[in-house]
Order: C-alpha cells, then sequence, then structure tokens
C-alpha cells in the first residue's frame, strides 16, 4: 500500500476502488439524506458553519460492512505505519454530500468539553468521487489543501493541532465518508 505525507501528520492512501466507490455513489441516492448538523456541547445548532446533507452510516449498509473490512486489513495498519499506534475501534460513521455552495467551515473533530461521548483520536476523511470542482480539505495550521479523488482516505489527528474545512464546492456534488478513530 502506498502512503503519502499530505503535511505534517497528515497522511493518505488508497482505501477503496473507484469502481467501488461510484456504486457507493449511485446506491445512496435512493437512502435518505438530511441536512448535516452542528452541535454545541449537548445542544445542536444550526449555524453557518456547516452546509452539507449527511446520513448516518448506519443507515447504509453497503458501505459500513465495506469500511469495517477495510478497518482491519487497510486503515489499522496505516496508522500503525504512520504512528505507531494501535487503534482498536472505529466510531460514528457518516456520509456527506456536497451541493454547489455547500462547505464545512473552520473546525476540529474533538475537543475536552464537545460532547461527543468518546475520544476521538483520528479523523479519516474518503473521498467517493472526484469530478467537481471545489471541495479540497484545507489543514490550517499546515497551510496545505487535499485535493479530493475518489477512492482515496486522508488521516488526521482529531484535535486542535488540525482545525480544517471542507472549501465550498462550485461545480458538481462532492460525496465523502468520514469516521473517527480510537
Amino acid at each position: 500500500m502506498k502512503i503519502s505525507q499530505e503535511a505534517a501528520d497528515v497522511f493518505s492512501f488508497p482505501l477503496f476502488s473507484k469502481e467501488f466507490c461510484a456504486r457507493v455513489v449511485e446506491s445512496s441516492q435512493a437512502l435518505k439524506w438530511r441536512r448535516g448538523d452542528v452541535y454545541k456541547g449537548q445542544r445542536r445548532e444550526y449555524s453557518n458553519v456547516r452546509a452539507c446533507d449527511e446520513m448516518r452510516l448506519k443507515n447504509f449498509i453497503l458501505l459500513r460492512e465495506a469500511f469495517a473490512e477495510k478497518f482491519e486489513s487497510v486503515v489499522a495498519p496505516a496508522v500503525k505505519f504512520c504512528w505507531q499506534w494501535q487503534i482498536r475501534r472505529w466510531r460514528d460513521g457518516r456520509l456527506l454530500r456536497y451541493h454547489p455552495g455547500d462547505y464545512f467551515g473552520r473546525h476540529v473533530d474533538y475537543y475536552p468539553g464537545s460532547g461527543v461521548r468518546y475520544s476521538r483520536i483520528l479523523s479519516l476523511v474518503c473521498y467517493l468521487n472526484d469530478g467537481f470542482s471545489g471541495g479540497e480539505t484545507r489543514f490550517l495550521r499546515q497551510n496545505r489543501a487535499v485535493v479530493p479523488e475518489a477512492g482515496k482516505a486522508v488521516v488526521f489527528p482529531s484535535g486542535m493541532t488540525h482545525p480544517h474545512s471542507s472549501e465550498p464546492v462550485r461545480g458538481g456534488t462532492k460525496q465523502v465518508f468520514v469516521a473517527w478513530l480510537s
């Protein structure tokens, strides 16, 4: 497996084939999406931080089962190679869909007091399609943007060292799968 360092403690590697990603995107069209939420502590807040659709992974068996398999065979070994850490589980996977103008502003995925019931040590973003414009994942402190490519996963620390954003999609539709590792 080829692992690339995108920035300080930001690594990417191939996770799914382009064919599998196309199948996921196609299959997801028939499922029920909802507008994404932003939480402040335990309180749900709709704000100008985020504009995209989401679906919890528990509602999408095809992707959930495929990622569970890849977690053991690809993700855990990649994390061990990059950080010398043994991760044991993944949690709370979601499928996100960004239409033109949608974005996710500067944020971190975990901080003490965030209201998340478990520790998010690493974040994983897997791009499920390409062929759209915009939508790069920008790492603000590392001054680096990762260009989406179908099947490519990006893994990075979930906390305050890696604030990141999803730049607005300018044309087409972007879909990603996200999960948090511990």
